[in-house]
């Protein structure tokens, strides 16, 4: 991430590069299993038959699935960059564009 001076007025403005994106995005994966685990240790703890364990068991698997799916399939990796492409073009546009006019742009 670099700062930039910005002519219109801001202070400064953030420029990302595609790698901080991936980044971020892989970090959210390592926080997500994190959650996971520490819902399973909540398990061990209150028990599956308690309704914290069970509300923990529905936490954990929901955040393992995410986890999963974010991390390390081709679908996956191709969603990020398509997400990726959108969001720049929305940041290069400098304005808010309806969702016809951002179809067209990017074809």
């Amino acid at each position: 991430m670099v700062r930039q001076p910005d002519p219109g007025g801001r202070r400064e403005r953030y420029v990302i590069d595609d790698d901080a994106w991936l980044r971020a995005w892989q970090a959210d994966t390592g926080v997500h299993a994190n959650i996971a685990t520490a819902a399973q240790r909540g398990i061990g703890i209150f028990g599956t038959e308690t309704t914290a364990g069970a509300r923990l068991g529905t936490m954990g698997r929901f955040f393992s699935r995410l986890s999963e799916q974010m991390s390390g399939s081709a679908l996956t990796e191709t969603a990020v960059y398509d997400a990726l492409t959108v969001l720049a073009a929305l940041v290069h546009a400098d304005r808010p564009l309806s969702l016809g006019i951002l179809a067209t742009a990017l074809d």
